[in-house]
């Protein structure tokens, strides 16, 4: 008769390494801080380690959290936020009951008398503890808000150091092994992203980062630009004409020159750029939201589509569309000349040998154009009017909205690094 084979259970790592109960957990003791493959523990993002403890151990040994003003006890702003009034480290025993490590008497009797209470959402960061074999405690927990791993000895006892140090390589090798096989089962943002299935997200404002960057250049760039004017003519026409050293210095710092206003208007486009991308991932029907569908349209599409695929603007803007693409059309050709480096008439120049004189003739002096192609003949003035009309078109397109999509664009588009496209109770702020 066949037998069935029964293989061994796995050992969980919470019976190799159990959860220190909270009344072993000192209330004030030094730390050594542990460095041994913290790179690789960091590697993993926080939020999954605290899955990955919380499948294995349940809720942290100790928190830290902001104390705030209780709403239901106390006026809070008229923005309707809870007040904050301090920090506080505790610890659950006993099922629910909080016991606070750093508290005065009075902050006590406050949180006691529901005048005071931990902050929603302002957990800062917890920590989770253990027993080594040779009864030292080290802690595995989260810093600066929760975006940093870290793990320390509490107290430890180098009795036997030699001891210590095994033990907690171990104990790290352990929770590395561990985590490889579970992280994957864990979390996995994509996948959450793509399905949907999140309670909030932001998009970083790619539009207001370029633009700030481009006004940060503009500062900057016509003393920059000065300079390099300055260090081209170092050394006169004639020593240029008839000196080695004096030629190559004057045509490297020449094909320098214009750097600074160049990459400011590089900065604009893309902030324009950002500005239109932004504006129609955030605007777009639902019906009708399809990301590759969304990525599949180029700027000038969005430009002309924008008021029929998404939400938030007027009927009548048919003529304003139409200005906003005009000087869309003007500038993304000029950056189609500077960012693909097109070969034109207007970057040429001839030479002309008339009765024993050479003369040079520069094309772009013979062409109506928008901007010079040559980033060396740009100017400050050339970089404002590219300014101009980025603001000019972003100023239209906003003017063509309703008032709650303008009122959300300026409060958030215009202004925050961070987008946000739900809040952490999963609602739309733009509802």
């Amino acid at each position: 008769m066949n037998t069935i084979k029964k293989f061994p259970q796995q050992k969980k790592i919470s019976d190799s390494y159990p959860l220190l109960p909270i009344d072993r957990i000192p209330k004030v003791f030094e730390t050594q801080i542990v460095d041994h493959r913290i790179e690789e523990l960091n590697e993993y993002h926080v939020g999954i380690w605290h899955r990955f403890f919380s499948k294995f151990y349940g809720q942290p040994s100790e928190m830290n959290s902001f104390l705030c003003k209780a709403k239901q006890q106390i006026p809070i702003s008229k923005n309707n936020k809870f007040q904050i009034v301090g920090e506080a480290a505790f610890r659950t025993t006993d099922g629910s009951k909080i016991e606070f490590l750093n508290l005065d008497s009075n902050s006590l009797k406050k949180y006691a008398d529901g005048e005071l209470t931990i902050s929603p959402g302002g957990v800062r960061d917890w920590k989770y503890f253990f027993e080594l074999p040779s009864q030292n405690i080290i802690f595995i927990g989260s810093k600066n808000d929760h975006r940093e791993l870290f793990l320390s000895l509490v107290d430890p006892d180098y009795t036997d150091k030699k001891i210590i140090i095994a033990e907690t390589k171990k104990f790290i090798s352990v929770l590395l092994e561990e985590m490889k096989k579970q992280h994957g089962n864990l979390f996995n943002p994509r996948k959450e992203f793509k399905e949907k299935n999140i309670t909030s997200y932001s998009l970083w404002n790619v539009y207001l980062s370029n633009y700030l960057s481009a006004e940060h250049l503009i500062i900057k760039a016509e003393d920059e630009e000065n300079k390099l004017t300055e260090n081209l003519y170092k050394f006169s026409d004639k020593s240029v004409l008839i000196e080695d050293e004096a030629s190559v210095h004057t045509q490297s710092v020449l094909l320098i020159c214009g750097t600074y206003y160049s990459s400011s208007i590089f900065f604009l486009w893309m902030a324009l750029e950002g500005f239109i991308n932004i504006l129609f991932h955030r605007f777009v029907k639902k019906n009708i939201d399809d990301l590759d569908m969304e990525r599949g349209l180029d700027l000038e599409q969005k430009i002309r589509l924008m008021p029929y695929l998404c939400e938030g603007f007027k009927n009548d803007v048919g003529q304003s569309i139409s200005d906003i693409y005009e000087d869309f059309i003007r500038l993304k050709d000029y950056r189609n000349k500077l960012f693909h480096s097109k070969v034109e008439d207007s970057l040429c120049s001839i030479m002309d040998y008339y009765k024993g004189f050479f003369y040079n003739y520069h094309m772009d002096e013979y062409r109506t154009q928008f901007l010079p192609s040559n980033k060396a003949k740009l100017t400050m003035d050339s970089v404002l009017q590219v300014k101009s009309l980025v603001d000019g078109i972003i100023d239209n397109i906003i003017n063509a909205m309703d008032e709650k999509a303008k009122d959300y664009t300026k409060k958030y588009i215009l202004s925050e690094s961070a987008i946000p496209f739900m809040n952490v109770s999963g609602t739309d702020p733009l509802i």
